[in-house]
């Protein structure tokens, strides 16, 4: 299965480090279908009254599942780099007072905050050197 997505003309530069992706789409939360990046768009495209210049992509999911239909909305993260052995999440760590914490719901259902060690960080991934383990129910804020 293949899918399109567009990138921002500023982010281009880091679209040429990456092969590999992973997209996430509404329909199926929880999973993360990894990807590779199949082709670039040469123009650079304008939405009407935007200033913002993107460029359309294509990635293949490289492993079917019978429950993604053409049309489905989805976010593509496109990796840079891989650095096996860390965790990372789809959500920017806050910062009270210095340093970073995660929100993390217990088996119980209980939220608590854990501090944590923070390496790479891009505009959706934050790398999380130290702090959580294997199994770690990171919460979502906005």
């Amino acid at each position: 299965m293949e899918v399109r997505a567009r990138i921002r003309e500023m982010d281009l530069e880091s679209l040429r480090a990456s092969k590999a992706g992973e997209v996430l789409v509404e329909a199926v939360p929880g999973e993360v279908y990894p990807a590779e990046l199949k082709q670039v768009g040469a123009l650079a495209l304008r939405r009407d009254g935007e200033d913002e210049k993107y460029f359309n992509v294509s990635l293949a999911l490289t492993r079917s599942d019978s429950r993604l239909r053409p049309g489905m909305t989805a976010r593509v993260f496109l990796l840079r780099e891989e650095r096996p052995g860390f965790s990372r999440f789809h959500a920017s760590p806050r910062e009270p007072g210095g340093g970073f914490v995660c929100q993390v719901r217990d088996s119980r259902g209980r939220v608590t905050e854990r501090p944590v060690e923070v390496g790479a960080e891009g505009r959706t991934l934050t790398e999380v050197r130290s702090g959580l383990k294997e199994g770690d129910v990171v919460v979502a804020w906005r």
